[in-house]
């Protein structure tokens, strides 16, 4: 039905900014009938059916500016949900995750078993005390998988019935303290690479071919690029994917600790294996 009703409205748009000539519409128009037909369907179901705009745009604005009456206003004229609503949706997205019970919260588009990029960095509060001290300090990562084409699929969550639940009490464990001791590395893990002599040997073969074709003896008449245009020439006509980032868990906790050090190093084996 949304569907349906989208692409009416992207055809009267149309027919109304004087693109009814055109195959296919410009992005503007698609992008603001598009808007004006998720209105259209949550005022006629008097928000029985909820677009995806009506639930990202409270939250983008709950995100950019954490004004809770601009996101009544927008939910009086019909542009989105109630702020109690989302409130709803927040605490049934976190008992979902607690039902999983695992040992690490990790985001569920993360597939075990392929090669992983963490990124860590600290994010500190520096609250005005008397003494300087008792401030927040927080460290959040970032994980980064090549999507490919036999990748697994990722987890599914967990059903849960609906309620009217708007907050939860859960208590957050310290980080267990970490004494250094003897050096241990990690465990050996096998992840889904592609043939390590093969890339090398193609990377090879391209340098060589690009040395080779700057080996002019007039530089003014010199038509191949750089090394680094000549690699984006050869491949101008290869797909670029967009690689899948998720945010992890943030500890809260200094990154200068030895115990918040090894914590991330915890986090980074669950991901993994």
């Amino acid at each position: 039905m949304l569907a349906f009703q989208t692409h009416l409205f992207v055809s009267f748009y149309a027919l109304l900014t004087g693109e009814n000539e055109c195959s296919s519409p410009p992005e503007r128009v698609q992008r603001l009938s598009n808007s004006f037909g998720q209105d259209l369907v949550y005022a006629v179901t008097n928000g029985k059916l909820k677009p995806p705009k009506h639930i990202l745009l409270p939250y983008a604005v709950k995100s950019l500016t954490g004004n809770v009456e601009l996101i009544h206003t927008l939910n009086r004229f019909g542009h989105g949900v109630s702020y109690s609503l989302l409130q709803e949706i927040d605490t049934a997205i976190c008992l979902q995750k607690l039902l999983l019970k695992n040992e690490v919260s990790l985001p569920l588009d993360l597939c075990p078993g392929i090669f992983t990029t963490l990124a860590w960095d600290n994010i500190d509060c520096l609250e005005e005390t008397l003494s300087g001290g008792g401030t927040s300090h927080r460290v959040n990562g970032i994980a980064i998988q090549q999507k490919e084409g036999d990748n697994p699929e990722p987890q599914m969550l967990p059903k849960l019935s609906k309620t009217k639940q708007r907050s939860i009490s859960y208590e957050t464990g310290l980080i267990p303290i970490y004494n250094a001791g003897k050096r241990v590395g990690p465990k050996k893990i096998e992840t889904v690479d592609p043939d390590a002599l093969t890339v090398v040997h193609n990377s090879f073969i391209r340098n060589i071919a690009w040395a080779m074709s700057r080996l002019s003896p007039d530089e003014q008449h010199q038509t191949v690029s750089g090394w680094s245009g000549f690699n984006i020439k050869i491949r101008s006509d290869i797909d670029v994917e967009q690689d899948n980032v998720a945010y992890l868990p943030t500890i809260n906790a200094p990154a200068t600790d030895l115990s918040t050090v090894y914590e991330v190093l915890n986090i980074g084996t669950c991901n993994v294996t």
